[in-house]
């Protein structure tokens, strides 16, 4: 709809004029006034000052119209009128079709990773997979520290007696020693049997007579660990019997023995 029209703007400039329009048709002669007498010629007097001009005669009645003239030459536009008001919001126009989908934009840049969701409980606990196939050795890894020395281990089973070595050269004798006894009074003392793990016998001298030596027998085989074979001392004084410790199988015993001699 259109809006309304705005002021009319200033008048423009005066337009060049146009050429003189051709001469209208001469008026038609008044009547001519009655001749007066002729007087006698005077002589020439000075001219006379010019008379004030008459007043205009009456105007004849207007000629037939001239031709036209040529139009003049177009005036200047006229400066532009003040913008009118705008005119009320005409009714809108009913929706275009949908113009078909544009190419897509490129991807935008990443957003912010948001904060990490709370934890989801735990889900049941899955059937157990199948054994893998075992992977290939490792290399051998560096040689670990000396670990700290262990406790000594028990006394293992004597071994037998060796062979007997040279004769050594003759020392020079000592003197003669005081008369000894005719005979060396000695013993043998048994001790208890014992069976089992960890099967302990002992055996000792009677009164404070002293051991010179002990042992001990197993019945009927063979003693899977001997632990303890030893003399059984008092305080700091001489050994006064022997003891056996050793790991038996079912059914064998285990009897220690001790040669003691008689101090009187």
């Amino acid at each position: 709809m259109d809006g309304v029209d705005g002021a009319t703007g200033p008048t423009g400039p005066t337009g060049t004029p146009g050429l003189d329009g051709a001469d209208g048709v001469d008026g038609v002669d008044g009547a001519t006034g009655p001749t007066g007498p002729t007087g006698t010629p005077g002589l020439d007097g000075a001219d006379g000052a010019d008379g004030a001009d008459g007043a205009d005669g009456a105007t004849g009645p207007t000629g037939p119209t001239g031709t036209p003239g040529l139009d003049g030459a177009d005036g200047a536009d006229g400066a532009d009128g003040a913008t009118g008001p705008t005119g009320p919001t005409g009714t809108p126009g009913l929706d275009g079709a949908d113009g078909a989908d544009g190419a897509t934009g490129p991807t935008g840049p990443t957003g912010t990773p948001g904060l990490d969701g709370a934890d989801g409980a735990d889900g049941a606990t899955g059937p157990t997979g199948p054994t893998g196939t075992p992977g290939l050795d490792g290399a051998d890894g560096a040689d670990g520290a000396d670990g700290a020395t262990g406790p000594t281990g028990p006394t293992g089973t004597p071994g037998l007696d060796g062979a007997d070595g040279a004769d050594g050269v003759d020392g020079v004798d000592g003197a003669t020693g005081p008369t000894g006894p005719t005979s060396l009074d000695s013993y043998v003392q048994t001790g208890n049997v014992a069976t089992g793990l960890n099967a302990t016998s002992t055996a000792s001298c009677l009164g404070n007579d002293v051991a010179l030596g002990g042992g001990y027998s197993t019945a009927p085989g063979v003693t899977v660990n001997v632990t303890q074979n030893a003399p059984v001392f008092v305080g700091t004084g001489p050994a006064t019997g022997w003891t056996t410790t050793a790991t038996l199988a079912v059914g064998e015993t285990l009897t220690s023995y001790v040669i003691c001699h008689d101090v009187e």
